[in-house]
This record gives structure tokens, sequence and C-alpha cells, in this order.
């Protein structure tokens, strides 16, 4: 996906209009996000990460007290359920997940310390543990060649190590959680005695990190970890790490995967999802009822979104400003524009393209600083980002006139699949790609199909909640009823043999070669 976010990127830079359009579930609106993170990485505004957080900590105060608050809790709980010497002979049922009560010491380094409180493991899959219980049959599994008995023995033996030995060395160990080794040892080191590391374990989050705030790298990940927990620490001493670490969360997106809209406080990100409803009024300016003083309606000139997102980045011109248009064709394109067609033109950016917008006039005497009195434009650091679903027929195809004011990228299905990978336990991972490919596969053979009609990997996503309570089989067959099979349908209503082409389309989803 990263090739394909660059292309997007220069894409975007060259033609400051941009729209993403293709399959349903291929991540249009989350790649839009992540090209609108990667164009305004190097906003002043975002340096300035003291005022920043400690204003978001100020603002916000009791919510992260008590977040906190929660996760130290947590922390308590896990500690006097494991205490340190304990682990020395930990046992298989106090060790081992897959048994079903969420209660043993790999659950609760996974999931029970919560991640977006207290740093994120995510091993891989039960097999990554190498004592685990099969969820469908209860019975113990053992990955390697050592005996129950040696294996448990020496798993506690590392686990109560990690437990005491600051910055863990990981030669000849029995333990190879896919190359998570050093994410473990800092969680786990971290529960035991906190404020040792920075509650933050990628590192590639950490990089980012470093990128942001210019913070030293290191190959080292724990010496990387405690460059970014000193920086935190000399800079913002009023405000705990933990606390540092869900503000940084909260507004920069560092996990990968999580749903979650950016929320800079600052205005450089703006976002809005278009629908049949939504008009000039509310994109760029109009009348709004007021009560005056004696209590009396009356109306008023008002800036939409659009047009207040335009004035922030008129004070802040050597930032960049992205404004991310959701679903852009599902609301009445001249109707929400405008004049605006001619301002939003490449070729007529900054004030070559002012014009005189339907209620310029009614500008009071007391807006003489307003920068649009004498007609609005859009700024030169202003970026727009449009996501559409061309095939959808419950919408109008788009105005030729905006069309033609957009550069256009496709997002296919294969292009966003790799979203999985840090998503879906590797035990359905490789047959959720084979599946998607498949049905994709006969899709494109349907007569009057092609990829726009490809499902994409979002809808695969929502296997990772199936598949928590239920076997694999089950967790795709739900995902088939649930989800694929009525979006299906729909694409086929209408068409001679229906019944039968779907019938198909559910064959190759279940990778039925037979048929």
């Amino acid at each position: 996906m990263e090739n394909l976010k660059e292309n997007c990127i220069k894409l975007l830079k060259e033609n400051y209009n941009l729209i993403l359009t293709g399959a349903p579930g291929t991540g249009k609106t989350y790649l839009a996000k992540e090209i609108a993170r990667e164009v305004m990485k190097d906003n002043t505004a975002i340096k300035d990460y003291k005022k920043f957080i400690t204003d978001y900590y100020k603002n916000n105060k009791e919510r992260l007290e008590k977040l906190k608050k929660d996760g130290e809790e947590l922390r308590e709980k896990f500690v006097k359920r494991f205490p340190i010497e304990s682990l020395k002979n930990i046992s298989i049922d106090d060790y081992a997940v897959g048994r079903g009560d969420n209660n043993s010491f790999c659950y609760w380094i996974e999931f029970g310390l919560k991640r977006k409180l207290l740093g994120g493991f995510f091993a891989g899959g039960a097999k990554t543990y190498l004592l685990y219980y099969d969820k469908n049959t209860g019975n113990l599994m053992n990955e390697t060649t050592k005996t129950n008995d040696e294996l448990i023995k020496e798993i506690g033996k590392e686990l109560y190590n990690m437990a005491t030995i600051e910055d863990y060395d990981f030669n000849n160990s029995v333990l190879d959680f896919n190359k998570r080794n050093d994410y473990l040892a800092i969680k786990i080191y971290n529960s035991y005695h906190p404020y040792t590391y920075f509650p933050m374990l990628s590192r590639e989050y950490m990089l980012d990190i470093c990128d942001i705030f210019n913070i030293e790298k290191d190959n080292n990940r724990y010496k990387l970890n405690k460059n970014i927990k000193k920086f935190f620490d000399d800079n913002l001493k009023d405000i705990d790490s933990y606390i540092v670490r869900i503000i940084l969360l909260e507004n920069f997106d560092l996990i990968s995967g999580k749903k979650q809209d950016i929320n800079m406080n600052n205005d450089e990100y703006g976002f809005v999802q278009f629908h049949p409803s939504y008009d000039y009024t509310d994109f760029v300016e109009g009348l709004r009822p007021i009560k005056d003083s004696n209590g009396n309606i009356m109306f008023e000139r008002k800036d939409g979104v659009f047009k207040e997102f335009c004035k922030n980045a008129l004070q802040n011109r050597s930032s960049k400003f992205v404004f991310i248009i959701d679903e852009i064709n599902r609301g009445e394109i001249s109707k929400i524009f405008g004049e605006l067609f001619f301002a939003i033109d490449t070729g007529y950016r900054g004030e070559i393209g002012r014009v005189k917008t339907q209620y310029n006039n009614l500008i009071s005497n007391d807006e003489t600083d307003d920068e649009f009195e004498e007609g609005f434009f859009v700024p030169e650091n202003v970026y727009i980002i449009g996501t559409m679903n061309d095939i959808d027929r419950s919408v109008e195809s788009m105005d030729f006139a905006m069309r033609r004011r957009f550069a256009f990228k496709e997002i296919k299905a294969k292009d966003t699949q790799d979203m999985l990978d840090n998503i879906l336990d590797n035990e359905i991972l490789d047959e959720a790609k084979d599946r998607m490919n498949k049905l994709n596969e006969a899709i494109e053979k349907i007569e009057g199909f092609n990829s726009s009609y490809h499902i994409g990997a979002s809808y695969f996503l929502k296997l990772k909640n199936y598949y928590q309570n239920n076997n694999k089989d089950d967790a795709f067959d739900m995902l088939w009823e649930n989800h694929l099979k009525g979006l299906l349908y729909e694409y086929l209503r209408g068409m001679p043999d229906a019944e039968n082409k779907l019938d198909e389309l559910e064959n190759a989803y279940s990778l039925d070669d037979d048929n």
C-alpha cells in the first residue's frame, strides 16, 4: 500500500484535487486520511508539540486522568494475578490461551492490559505462544519438539527474566514471537516496573514519533524507546507518559488499522461526507436563523465548513491543509459548490481565482478584516481529496465540469489487501486472501462486470470479530451471509439467472474447486 500512497500523494500535489474511486470496501476513506497525514507531516503547527499536547491535556484532563487510573488499576490487577516470583513456576493453564476464560498470562499481555492504555502487543496468532489450547478441540497444542513440561519450564524462566532484567537479551531464546520478542519484553517489564519504558511498542510507530518530534533514532528497539521516553520526560515533565501516549494515539493515529478520525485540533485537516440533503449553505456560506436580544428570529450570513476551513488555511500559509470529501458523488455537486467550480480549478488556485459568492454583499461592516470580503478563493495551500464508488446505483454520475477539475485514481481490491495483515490472525489470514481473490475473479467473469465490482479487504476485516467466538469455517460463513451475499445480490438484481450466478459466486468464495 505504501507505493500506492506515494503515487496518490504525488498526484494530489501535482493537481491539488484528487478523487479516489473503486470497488466497495477497498479502504478509500482510510487511504485518504493516510494521504492527508503524510501531506501535513511537516507542518510547523504539528511540530509545536509542547503547546499542542499541553493544551490538549488541559482541555481533556478529567477524561485522560480517568483513563490513566483505569490503566493503573488493570496493571495492579495483572501483577496481583501473576506476581513476579510465580512466573518461574507458571503452570500451563495459567500461561496458555484458548481455554475461554480470558485469564491466562498470554491473554492478559495481549488483550487484558488494554493496548490503548498500556501499550499493544500482538503475537500474530495462538501458535506463536508455543503452548496453547485449540479453540475447536480444546486440546493442548505444542509447537516444539520438547515435552509440555520441559517447554513450560523454559517459558517460565524466560518470563521471569523479562520481568526482572531490563533490556532483556533474547539470544538462545526458546521464544520466537514472530520477531516481536522485544515488544513482549518491554510490555512485561513495564507492567511490573512502570515508567521504565515509554508505553509504545511497534518500531514503525516509534520511528513515526521520532520523525514528528525530531527525536534521535536508534536501531536497538530498547534504546529507541528510551530516547522517546527521555524526550517527553524532559519536555513535558508535568504530563504522565501514559497520558502522552493516549494523546498521541488520539491525535496522530500512530496505530495502523485503527479506524478513527484525525483530530489535530488545529484545523489543518477537514472532513465532510456528502449526502443528498447537503447544500451550498452547509459547504460555502448561507443564511442561518439566530435570536436577537429580544428573542426575535432573524437571519445572519454564516460561513460554511469549507469556507471556514479556507480561512484557517490563510492564517497559516506555510502549512499544508487537506480537506476530505467522503462520498463526493452522493451530493448534488452543482448545488453544493456553486461558483466554486472555477475557484477550485488547479490553474486558478489562490487570488487569481477569486469569485464573488452569492452572499458576498452581506459581509457586514464589522467583518472588514475578512480575507474574502472582495470575493472567495481557495488558498494555494489547500488540497482536496474526494472518495466515491461510481458503480453505486443510488447516486448520479459525477458532474463532468467537476470531474475535469480532479485527478482520478482507481483503488483496486488487491491494492489495499495488505490492510488485513495487521488485523487478522495468521490462522485465518491466508485463507481470507484466497477467498477474496477467488471471489473477485469470479465476479469479473460475469458479463458487464469489471474490477469496479470487486469486494475490498474492508469487508474481510469483519472476520476478526466473528473469529473470536466461532471456528474458522463459521466465521467465513457469517461474513458471507451477513455482509457479502446481500451486496452481491444487489449487483445481480435484474439479471437473468441471478440466483445461479449468486451460487457460482458463493462457490468461488468457498474455494469449491468442483464448481
